[in-house]
């Protein structure tokens, strides 16, 4: 009933007739007719919630199915999907970045590039503050949708992180860098939790803070610079939304500076004094209103993200954001039987889903690898029997709720992708990881039910199911690797070879770093044991359960990751 008229017109009925209409059949003598047909409706979506038994893998060709679907269904000239509106969907590029290298196909690295430069230079990005919104209501990502989501952000920040990793170029490493400082800036509470998102609003007009007129760019910029810089965002005195500018590049520098015969260092210096000059002037603005409440699924994709990026990008500031976020969730959304689902100014409140679960395993098990902290690991496993011993289907799956609310009717299950991955794809990707990083097949199993439970959708249309996909490409992977390194008594080398790891693209890689003298990640991986200490780190090479021969000191060991890449 959201979009019902408050009073009925034009043969739409309104929104008090209707409650009076329902007032009066429910209170007339077709009441027991009402209750009969709702416990039909409610046998029909219980019906549908069935989860298919003694389903079949999903077969090894379902990537390349989707994959080809993704050619045809994607827009080459402005990256993303053709049409609008168009959403900055980061798992699809993902799945292409994962599939180009694993099938060393240059179509599905083309439309990555393409996506990940077009997004970046749309009024999608924030050129002043960083960010991504929501989406764009055009096909070339100009005039965006103004709210910003901190899933959108997360997601689109492990995504330009891999690129870069993948690609080596510097321009994707710097959009992470404009995500997190946006976040850090304007997201965090001042205990480490990240706020749900920011409005499109403010002062009542949608894209009012973000958004220029000439004259107002003109008085704040250089003079001999400002005509050029509004050229390159597209800045008008006719304007590109409702007669202000979205900033907007259609150019990259590069190809501005050649069009236009620029000296290439130089405007990129103009540039950078123009953003900071322009974002100190919209900063005196009444900024759009932040939803400050803290999700535990959302701010399992940003400990995922910043654990990773601090890794890369060697900045430690990230993991330790991480790791502060981590432990907001566990001090204050843990209340020592479950997740709580969210919190805010001192209240947390509702059980956690399916999601809640899912994210921050995924979280957990990233910072793990990054720290080589058994903490986060103990963690991760915890809430992994949680969801397999509350949410788990016998047939595979898990349902999004624990079944504990009386007031649900239907306990939901959730398959497809949708603005985020389902809860059963990040799922079924921890089970995987897990299986890595501990060798107890029983997580791969639960995966394979997953697949398993799934497989009938996914040969319908499996880019409804892109993440499930993904983890099919990790779970048919014989290479997929796992990395055991015992480190030795070098000064800085875990620190050294955690950055070596993650700043090579090795994809469906698992790393377990630990040093000999951890007593309790040697109980929660007893396998760490079969590994004899040496005086210098030493990296064990593991593919499905079976170790190469061990590889001693650092600069051999970063040699032998050359060679793996």
């Amino acid at each position: 009933a959201t979009y019902l008229p408050p009073k009925s017109r034009q043969g739409l009925m309104g929104l008090t007739d209707l409650v009076e209409h329902i007032h009066e059949v429910w209170s007339g003598d077709e009441r027991q007719k009402l209750i009969e047909q709702a416990d039909q409706i409610v046998g029909v979506f219980k019906e549908n919630q069935k989860v298919e038994e003694e389903g079949k893998l999903p077969p090894k060709e379902e990537v390349e199915n989707t994959a080809e679907i993704f050619y045809k269904i994607s827009d080459p000239i402005n990256g993303g999907l053709k049409g609008a509106p168009k959403f900055p969907l980061a798992y699809q590029n993902l799945f292409l970045l994962r599939y180009a290298k694993w099938k060393q196909d240059g179509r599905a690295l083309f439309l990555v590039e393409k996506g990940l430069e077009t997004m970046h230079r749309g009024g999608i990005f924030d050129h002043l503050g960083g960010g991504f919104s929501r989406y764009a209501v055009d096909e070339r990502w100009q005039i965006p949708h103004f709210e910003k989501m901190l899933y959108d952000n997360a997601l689109l920040a492990s995504c330009y992180l891999e690129a870069y990793v993948a690609e080596k170029r510097e321009s994707y490493g710097e959009v992470v860098k404009e995500i997190f400082a946006y976040l850090l800036r304007e997201m965090q509470d001042a205990k480490g939790g990240f706020y749900s998102a920011q409005d499109a609003d403010s002062e009542g007009h949608e894209g009012l803070y973000y958004t220029w007129t000439t004259d107002e760019v003109q008085k704040l910029l250089d003079p001999d610079w400002v005509d050029l810089i509004c050229l390159y965002y597209d800045v008008s005195q006719m304007g590109n939304f409702e007669g202000r500018n979205v900033l907007f590049a259609s150019d990259s520098i590069e190809e501005f500076c050649h069009k236009y015969a620029v000296p290439e260092e130089q405007f990129k210096e103009q540039l950078e004094k123009a953003k900071i000059t322009l974002l100190k002037e919209r900063q005196k603005r009444v900024p759009p209103f932040t939803d400050d409440k803290v999700l535990t699924s959302w701010n399992g994709l940003v400990i995922d993200a910043l654990a990773k990026a601090g890794a890369t990008l060697g900045e430690k500031r990230y993991i330790e954001e991480a790791k502060r976020a981590a432990h907001f969730i566990l001090t204050n959304m843990w209340d020592g039987e479950k997740l709580l689902r969210r919190y805010r100014d001192g209240d947390s409140s509702y059980s956690g889903n399916l999601e809640d679960y899912a994210y921050m395993i995924k979280g957990l098990i990233t910072l793990f690898e990054t720290t080589g902290d058994h903490l986060y690991l103990e963690w991760a496993l915890n809430f992994t029997d949680i969801l397999n011993s509350q949410f788990l289907i016998p047939e595979g799956g898990y349902y999004q709720t624990d079944g504990t609310d009386p007031h649900l009717i239907v306990r939901k299950v959730q398959f497809s992708d949708g603005a985020e991955p389902s809860g059963n794809s990040i799922q079924a990707e921890n089970l995987l990881r897990l299986a890595q990083v501990t060798r107890n097949l029983d997580y791969q199993t639960d995966a394979e039910k997953v697949f398993c439970s799934v497989s009938r959708q996914l040969g319908s249309y499996s880019p409804g199911f892109t993440y499930q996909v993904m983890n099919l490409m990790r779970y048919y992977d014989q290479k997929a690797t796992t990395l055991v390194i015992a480190l030795g008594g070098e000064e800085g080398a875990k620190e050294r070879l955690i950055k070596e790891v993650f700043s090579r693209h090795i994809p469906h890689m698992a790393l377990v770093i630990f040093d000999k003298e951890d007593e309790k990640i040697q109980t929660l991986l007893p396998y760490l044991k079969e590994f004899e200490p040496k005086a210098k780190s030493t990296l064990y090479l593991c593919q499905q359960n079976h170790c190469k021969e061990p590889v001693v000191g650092i600069e051999a060991i970063v040699k032998q990751l050359g060679d793996i890449e």
